[in-house]
């Protein structure tokens, strides 16, 4: 994604540059409103719920919603308005991002769906104030 991003700010003249600190900004927000929600609304990840080792080692905290699809679709939704060409791209990164979480067993479908639906619309809202 940040290759992407970089080819994006290098190549978009002012245009891109924009684009990419939305996208940055829009990923920070998300991040923050996303540690607001897990506050409240405390899960437990599946390897900690059904009792199994995960693909890959992760600390047992909240899963609730999705960190990394919240961000990785923030990042992807804020290009696709700024370069949609580069964010069609983006946005399969950010799919595969999601999935991959629920692969290896540190998610909920439903943790990867918030987290996806928070991201996009922090981004198209930041969008539309910009």
């Amino acid at each position: 994604m940040f290759v992407v991003m970089g080819w994006v700010f290098w190549i978009g003249g002012a245009g891109g540059k924009l684009t990419v600190v939305q996208a940055i900004a829009a990923a920070v927000l998300t991040r923050g409103l996303n540690e607001l929600i897990g506050r409240v609304r405390h899960r437990d990840r599946p390897f900690v719920r059904e009792n199994f080792v995960p693909l890959i080692q992760h600390r047992p905290s909240f899963s609730f919603p999705s960190n990394h699809s919240a961000c990785g679709f923030a990042l992807a939704v804020a290009v696709f308005c700024g370069a949609p060409a580069y964010g069609v791209l983006m946005l399969l990164i950010a799919g595969w991002m999601a999935y991959a979480r629920l692969y290896v067993g540190v998610h909920y479908p439903l943790d990867v769906l918030a987290g996806a639906l928070i991201g996009s619309l922090v981004a198209w809202l930041l969008h539309l104030l910009i």
